[in-house]
């Protein structure tokens, strides 16, 4: 049986090496965005795509199901509504809040380029820009008046914050409020990372809602600068999720982790291969 789609554009090309390493060719399908359609026609299952976010966009138009609402963050600033996101249904247009960050540690707007809060920002401060739709352009950062990409510049929403000097960072790989594993990526020297601070992050996750339910996968992303302190750099949610090998988290733990989300989203349930 296929489990497993990939993608040929080359994305995720660890991910799939390592498919193609430890599972027989009967277990998994390669094939490119143009052909997807057809791909799907021709099995009697949905497998796992392992692919790029235009890849799943596609694969999730032609069986039928709406893109997640982004994890993006917990907390962040928006002048538009005053509720906690905790109290709040993420399926919504509207996700916002008034509170300061917690976890994330710093400030976080969601705006679009037009506004006065980014034009305000904008002339006083460095920048981090990040997209609110999954993966709609890189991140960037910009010096003080410096006018984003057109891309940028079009995108509907975007997030703003602060630009923080990570020493080091790392991936948590979370299946069902529990840490299957971790690692390191980028370039910093390893530092040590609380555990109990992930495990803050998932407790207080359990109180958001999103289409599909609250997901049962996703990854936590943990800064640390060069005096230990740490930050919430995002979540990312397991639909479209990479490995990074150099920690805890073995291979096997990365499948449980992208096989029960895409397991949630296809049939409402969690019953992953393994």
């Amino acid at each position: 049986m296929i489990k497993y789609l990939l993608d040929a554009s080359g994305c995720l090309s660890r991910e799939q090496h390592l498919i193609k390493v430890n599972y027989p060719s009967s277990e998994y399908l390669q094939t490119n965005i143009e052909n997807l359609e057809t791909v799907l026609d021709g099995l009697d299952h949905y497998p796992t795509p392992v692919a790029s976010i235009e890849f799943v966009r596609k694969y999730l138009k032609i069986v039928g199901r709406t893109e997640p609402t982004p994890l993006n963050y917990l907390r962040y600033k928006d002048s538009t509504l005053t509720l906690p996101p905790c109290f709040m249904n993420l399926d919504s247009n509207s996700i916002s809040s008034k509170l300061i960050e917690s976890y994330e540690n710093r400030n976080i707007w969601l705006t679009s380029y037009g506004s006065e809060t980014f034009r305000r920002l904008n002339e006083k401060q460095k920048l981090f820009i990040k997209p609110y739709k999954l993966k709609e352009f890189d991140p960037v950062i910009i010096d003080i008046g410096q006018q984003p990409s057109e891309e940028i510049q079009k995108s509907e929403k975007i997030f703003l914050s602060d630009v923080i000097d990570f020493s080091s960072e790392y991936r948590f790989y979370v299946r069902d409020k529990e840490i299957l594993g971790y690692s390191i990526y980028g370039e910093g020297d390893p530092q040590y990372v609380d555990i109990r601070f992930v495990e803050y992050i998932i407790s207080e996750f359990k109180h958001y809602t999103y289409i599909y339910g609250r997901p049962i996968a996703y990854s936590v992303d943990v800064g640390l600068d060069k005096d230990g302190k740490h930050y919430l750099v995002e979540l990312n949610d397991g639909l479209s999720l990479g490995y990074y090998p150099w920690g805890t988290c073995s291979f096997e733990s990365y499948l449980r982790v992208i096989n029960s989300r895409w397991n949630q989203i296809l049939r409402g349930v969690d019953t992953a291969w393994s």
